[in-house]
C-alpha cells in the first residue's frame, strides 16, 4: 500500500510521523479491522482511541476521536497507518458486513422514531420482517454476533449504557447506574459565583462517583462517564448560549478538578473527557472582547492558586499541561499575551516551571527577548522550526557564536530539513567551513537532478584540489552526473578521455550523449569500435539489442549523416538473422 505510506508521510508533521512510528514499534495497537474498504484500529496512548481509515481507490481519509488539532493527522493515524500497510489486520467477511449495515439501518430507524429497547422487549415482527432478521440471526456465528455488538456499542454512549444496565456482568461488578444525575447548580435567577460553581460541581462529582463501580474494560468506562456527566454537557452548554463563558469554564474546571482525586482510578478516562470539552468553549469565546478572555484567564489561575504548591508538583504540572493549548489559543495577540505574561508573573516568579510552549508563545508576541533566548533554546530540541527562529534570531542580534554551534548542530543531525534554510544565513567570510558544508550538500543534491547552477554558487569558494576532490566523488558515484558536470564546466577533453575509458560500462551511453556533436568524429569512432568489438565476442540478442542502441546513437550526430547510413547498411548485411531482426524492430533498416 504505497498510496497509503505516502499519505501518511504527507499528511503527517515529522513529530507526528516520528511519535506514531514509535507507537507502532511499541505495540500500543490493540487491534485493526477491515471491513470493505474502512480500516478501524484501537491505540493504547495516554488514552485509548478509535482510529478510522477509509482507502477507496487513490482516495484516503481518516479521522481519530483523540483531541489533536495541531496540524496534519495524529500520531495515532500513523501507527494504525502502519500497521495496515504491513498486512497486520483482521478482515470480516461480506456476509458480517451486509448484516452489520442491514441492522445498523434498524438501529437508526429506531432512534429516529425516539424510541429506546427495553431490557425484555422483543421487536415487533413488522420490524425486521424486510430483512428476515430471524433467518440472518440464527444463520449468524457467535463470532458475527460479537463483533457486530461490539461495532454498535462503541460508537453509541447510550446504547453502551443501557447494555451495561441490561447485562451487568457479575465479573466486571459493575454497580447498576444511579438515575441521571441532575446538577444542583441552578442557572436562572440567583447564580453562583465561578467560583462556588466549581467546588460544588466537583464535591457533587465526587460523591457520586463512590456509587459506582466501573468497568475495567476502557471503552465502558467512557461510556458509563459520558452517560455520567451528561447533564453537566447540556448545563455548559446552556452557559456557552447565554455567553456566560466564565460559569460555563467553571463547570468543567469542577469536572477537572474531580478528575485529579486519586480515589477512583478513573484519571485517564476523566481527562480525556475534560480535553475534548476545552475546545468547545474556546471556540465559543474566539472573536468576543477582551474582557472576556481576560476573565477566562483570571479564572484558570485563580483556581491554580488554591494551591500554593500546584505548579511544585510534577503530576500537577503535567496536568496543568492540558490547558496550554488552550491558552495558547485564547490569546492570539499582543494585548492577550501581554496580559497572560502579567498574571504568571504575579502567580510565580519562577516562569520555568510553565511549560516552554506557552512561554514561548508569549514571548513571540511581546518580543521579551530574555524570555524568547530561554524557551526556544527548549523547544529547539525537538522542534524545528523554532530551531530556524533561533538562528534567525541569532544572525539578527549578531550573536556569532551562539549562531554557528546551532547552525552546525542542525546541520549535522538533519541536513535535509535545514541545509536550505541555513545557506541563506551562513556567509563564507564568517564560517567558511560550514559554508562548504551547506553549498556541497545543496550542489550534490541538486546534481544529482541535473541542475549544476548550485555549484556554479559554491565554485568561487573552492580551491582547485577541493573542486576535483568533488568531480572524482561524482565519478566513482554518479558517472552520468560527473560528465554532464564536466560538460557543464566546458572541460570536454576530460569527458572524452573518461567516455573512452568507460566503454564497456553500463553507463557508457548517457555519457558519451553529451559528446556526439561536440566531438562528432571521435564519438563516430568510440561507437563503430564498440560495435565491432561486441560483434566479434557476443552475438546473442542482447549484444544485438545493445548494437543498436549504438547505432541510434550515431543517427543523433548531426554532420554524420552519410557515414551513418553506409554503416549501418554494412552492419545489415552481416550474416547474422538476430541482429537483423533487431534492426528492424528498431527502425534501423528494411
Amino acid at each position: 500500500m504505497n498510496g497509503l505510506l505516502k499519505y501518511l508521510k504527507t499528511e503527517a508533521t515529522s513529530q507526528s510521523y516520528s511519535r506514531g512510528y514509535s507507537y507502532y514499534k511499541s505495540g500500543a495497537i490493540e487491534s485493526v479491522e477491515k471491513c470493505g474498504i474502512v480500516f478501524t484500529g484501537i491505540v493504547e496512548g495516554s488514552d485509548t482511541y478509535e482510529v478510522e481509515i477509509t482507502i477507496d481507490g487513490n482516495n484516503i481519509d481518516s479521522n481519530c476521536s483523540c483531541p489533536y488539532d495541531f496540524g496534519g493527522i495524529c500520531k495515532h493515524i500513523v501507527a494504525v497507518g502502519l500497521a495496515i500497510s504491513n498486512g497486520e489486520y483482521s478482515v470480516f467477511s461480506k456476509t458480517v458486513t451486509q448484516t452489520l449495515n442491514k441492522v445498523q439501518n434498524v438501529f437508526s430507524s429506531i432512534n429516529n422514531q425516539q424510541t429506546t429497547p427495553k431490557q425484555t422487549a422483543k421487536p415487533a415482527d413488522t420490524t425486521f420482517k424486510d430483512i428476515s432478521f430471524e433467518r440472518i440471526f440464527n444463520h449468524a456465528t457467535t463470532e458475527q454476533k460479537n463483533w457486530f455488538l461490539k461495532q454498535i456499542l462503541t460508537k453509541d454512549a447510550n446504547w453502551q449504557a443501557q447494555f451495561i444496565n441490561f447485562v451487568q456482568p457479575p465479573v466486571a461488578k459493575v454497580a447498576p447506574l444511579p438515575p441521571s444525575p441532575t446538577p444542583t447548580i441552578p442557572i436562572p435567577d440567583k447564580p453562583l459565583s465561578s467560583t462556588q460553581i466549581t467546588e460544588q460541581t466537583s464535591k457533587e462529582i465526587l460523591d457520586k462517583l463512590k456509587t459506582i463501580s466501573f468497568n475495567k474494560l476502557e471503552t465502558v468506562k467512557i461510556a458509563q462517564l459520558d452517560y455520567f456527566f451528561e447533564p453537566y454537557q447540556t448545563q455548559i452548554n446552556a452557559y456557552i448560549a447565554k455567553a456566560d463563558f466564565v460559569r460555563a469554564m467553571a463547570v468543567l474546571m469542577g469536572l477537572h478538578e474531580a478528575f485529579l482525586d486519586k480515589a477512583y482510578n478513573t484519571d485517564k478516562v476523566m481527562i480525556s473527557f475534560f480535553a475534548n470539552k476545552l475546545p468547545q468553549i474556546e471556540k465559543a469565546i474566539k472573536g468576543q472582547l477582551a474582557i472576556v478572555t481576560q476573565k477566562i484567564i483570571d479564572f484558570v489561575f485563580e483556581r491554580i492558586k488554591t494551591n500554593p504548591n500546584y505548579l511544585k508538583n510534577p503530576k500537577n504540572l503535567a496536568d496543568f499541561a492540558d490547558f496550554v493549548p488552550f491558552l495558547i489559543q485564547i490569546t492570539p495577540n499582543i494585548d492577550f499575551a501581554r496580559y497572560l505574561y502579567q498574571t504568571l508573573l504575579a502567580l510565580n516568579a519562577d516562569l520555568t516551571t510553565y511549560p516552554p510552549n506557552l512561554l514561548f508563545h508569549i514571548a513571540d508576541l511581546t518580543q521579551s527577548t530574555d524570555l524568547w533566548y530561554s524557551t526556544a533554546k527548549k523547544l529547539a530540541i525537538y522542534d524545528p522550526q523554532i530551531a530556524q527562529k533561533l538562528v534567525a534570531k541569532y544572525a539578527k542580534d549578531n550573536r556569532k557564536n551562539d549562531f554557528y554551534n546551532l547552525a552546525q548542530k542542525l546541520f549535522d543531525t538533519d541536513a535535509k530539513t535545514h541545509a536550505e534554510f541555513l545557506s541563506q544565513y551562513v556567509q563564507l567570510t564568517d564560517y567558511p567551513k560550514l559554508y562548504k558544508q551547506i553549498w556541497f550538500y545543496l550542489s550534490e543534491q541538486a546534481a544529482n537532478k541535473n541542475n549544476f547552477s548550485v555549484f556554479d554558487k559554491l565554485m568561487p569558494a573552492l580551491l582547485d584540489k577541493e573542486i576535483e576532490d568533488y568531480l572524482t566523488k561524482f565519478a566513482t558515484q554518479n558517472p552520468t552526473t560527473y560528465t554532464q558536470m564536466l560538460v557543464h564546466l566546458k572541460r570536454y577533453d576530460d569527458v572524452l578521455e573518461y567516455a573512452i575509458n568507460q566503454r564497456k560500462k553500463p553507463d557508457f551511453n548517457q555519457i558519451i550523449l553529451p559528446l556526439l556533436n561536440v566531438y562528432p568524429i571521435d564519438s563516430f569512432d568510440i561507437l563503430r569500435q564498440n560495435v565491432y568489438d561486441l560483434l566479434d565476442t557476443d552475438q546473442s540478442r542482447a549484444a544485438c539489442h545493445k548494437i543498436c542502441e549504438w547505432l541510434k546513437l550515431m543517427k543523433q550526430i548531426k554532420s554524420f549523416d552519410l557515414q551513418t547510413k553506409a554503416f549501418i547498411a554494412h552492419i545489415y548485411e552481416i550474416k547474422i538473422p538476430m541482429l537483423k531482426n533487431e534492426m528492424v524492430l528498431a527502425k534501423l533498416f528494411g
